[in-house]
């Protein structure tokens, strides 16, 4: 049988945040430059990139203003993209790129289902909302046991920016739920679930993701993943995270080649690639990197391709932008334990 999951829980709006007007934002000097591939147009008040503005009478100067993306959802729906334009082809090459003027950086309220995970206030990883009060991600990033504090934040895009057009949502976490076979060394059932205590209001910047229990559900070559990651990793030169969401598209790769790829790196000719897992990118030196763990692997569903679903959990790669495929936790793998942990864990 095939499903995708949408996990939507109902609650009481204790944990509700309220919606920000843009009284009191300073303009800043921003021209209208063309961003995104031209799919969009900075805004000159808060250097958003955002999807180009009608020319109805609504949006002409003194009409009330108003975030040009699209309304709030109806409750349950998941896996919408948040884009004015529906058909978009990823062609931007990697997450991790000091190629001038490569279009790797996100729409604002574009992955609505997108979480950053902060360890006694710090960003440590990615993470994906599947339900108002759960957000998937990977175990490795909370094996530190000297964290006091885990927090998980929806609705942010610039980390670097407090004039967003919506606040983000920021929550403290209630209980981690790693998987209990979960192995640190070689990186199996690298899978958790951080709760909160009250569910996340959903908006236009804040949404959920839906589920795939199989690759045939979802178009392989339309993947896409998406994080706050660092740009390389080395002695000689520091490199620091992204302060504003990015995109890759990284195509699934079958695990036979993908395994024959991490063979010719330092794993050497008898690594075998464990079950549990899928593999994705490997070409044009697209990949993710440190920061990005943890964070969604997310395709084009077969029947409705304006609508995504969760493949894969960012979990490991051999070094950053070296051809090397990523690999990631398999979410249909998991399906079961998700479902059960969720049903277990919400109040």
């Amino acid at each position: 049988m095939r499903i995708f999951v949408c996990f939507w829980i109902l609650g009481l709006s204790g944990g509700a945040f309220s919606d920000s007007s843009e009284e009191g934002l300073r303009p800043r000097k921003y021209s209208p430059e063309l961003c995104n591939h031209g799919e969009g147009r900075i805004n000159y008040k808060t250097g958003v990139c955002e999807p180009e503005r009608d020319n109805s009478p609504k949006n002409q100067p003194g009409a009330s203003p108003s975030i040009p993306i699209v309304a709030p959802l109806p409750l349950g729906t998941c896996g919408v993209r948040r884009m004015k334009k529906s058909a978009i082809n990823p062609d931007w090459k990697r997450i991790i790129s000091n190629v001038p003027g490569l279009p790797v950086q996100t729409f604002y309220g574009e992955v609505p289902w997108m979480v950053r995970i902060l360890a006694d206030g710090n960003f440590v990883c990615g993470g994906t909302l599947i339900a108002t009060q759960a957000v998937l991600t990977a175990a490795h990033c909370l094996t530190n046991a000297t964290v006091k504090n885990w927090a998980v934040e929806v609705g942010e895009w610039d980390s670097s920016s407090q004039i967003e057009p919506k606040p983000t949502q920021k929550q403290t976490a209630r209980i981690a739920v790693v998987h209990k076979d979960f192995n640190l060394l070689n990186s199996a059932n690298n899978i958790a679930i951080l709760f909160v205590r009250n569910p996340f209001e959903l908006s236009e910047t804040v949404g959920l993701m839906c589920l795939s229990d199989t690759l045939s559900m979802i178009d392989p070559k339309s993947c896409l993943a998406a994080g706050w990651g660092k740009d390389g990793q080395g002695v000689r030169k520091k490199y620091d995270y992204s302060p504003i969401l990015r995109k890759v598209n990284l195509p699934v790769i079958s695990n036979d080649e993908c395994q024959r790829k991490l063979r010719t790196t330092s794993l050497g000719d008898r690594f075998e690639l464990m079950s549990g897992f899928v593999c994705a990118g490997g070409v044009d030196e697209r990949d993710t990197c440190q920061g990005d763990g943890g964070g969604p692997l997310y395709c084009q569903m077969k029947n409705e391709p304006n609508r995504y679903a969760l493949y894969g959990i960012i979990a490991w790669g051999m070094g950053c932008g070296e051809s090397n495929p990523t690999v990631f936790t398999s979410v249909p793998s998991y399906i079961n334990w998700i479902s059960t942990t969720l049903e277990d864990n919400i109040n």
